[in-house]
């Protein structure tokens, strides 16, 4: 059964409230997970990175692995649609199923500390694919890892309003989402 063609924006939006509550005191850090495939019970090809700051290593780390996983989901997703009634949604169907838990058992995480994200700066979101977003950046103003991942987690909804309102099909904004999500970008600068 296919999922919506967003439902892990809500899920990024869950988890984002769940890091930023939590105490902390330390410098922020930023991950990156990266899967590269294709691996067993998982088809998709090439380099998928999820990114993400936060106040904690760990928090980064969740957060990342997360963001990933649901890129992961959107991909497979993909695959299902634009291969139904055809021979390929055999293997496509049970790969969307197995497609996160194989990744994800494959993931690289890598993490640095970044002093500068505890800073207050403006924030820009964006996707430089203009074929899926026509919009204008996103843009944020506040301490730069919060600010960040505001970015990071909405950007795809204004990618998927954006297609909507100009009668995009389930498919062109589904393909948009599985960009937004590998392509989209957050840049910080000082204030």
């Amino acid at each position: 059964m296919l999922r919506g063609v967003v439902p892990w924006i809500v899920m990024m939006g869950v988890v984002m409230m769940g890091v930023s509550s939590t105490a902390y005191a330390g410098d922020p850090y930023r991950c990156d997970a990266v899967f590269v495939g294709p691996v067993q019970g998982c088809s998709l090809s090439g380099e998928w990175v999820g990114t993400a700051d936060g106040r904690s290593e760990g928090a980064a780390k969740k957060l990342a692995t997360a963001r990933l996983g649901a890129a992961i989901q959107a991909g497979a997703d993909l695959q299902v649609m634009r291969t139904a009634g055809t021979m390929g949604a055999l293997g496509a169907e049970p790969n969307q199923r197995t497609c996160v838990e194989a990744a994800l058992g494959k993931v690289r995480l890598s993490c640095f500390k970044e002093p500068a994200l505890a800073e207050s700066q403006i924030c820009f979101a964006d996707l430089a694919d203009e074929s899926c977003y026509g919009g204008l950046a996103l843009d944020y103003v506040g301490t730069a890892w919060k600010m960040s991942e505001k970015g990071r987690s909405e950007i795809c909804a204004a990618v998927d309003s954006w297609l909507t309102d100009r009668g995009a099909s389930r498919e062109d904004r589904a393909a948009c989402q599985v960009t937004c999500a590998r392509e989209s970008l957050v840049r910080c600068v000082p204030r």
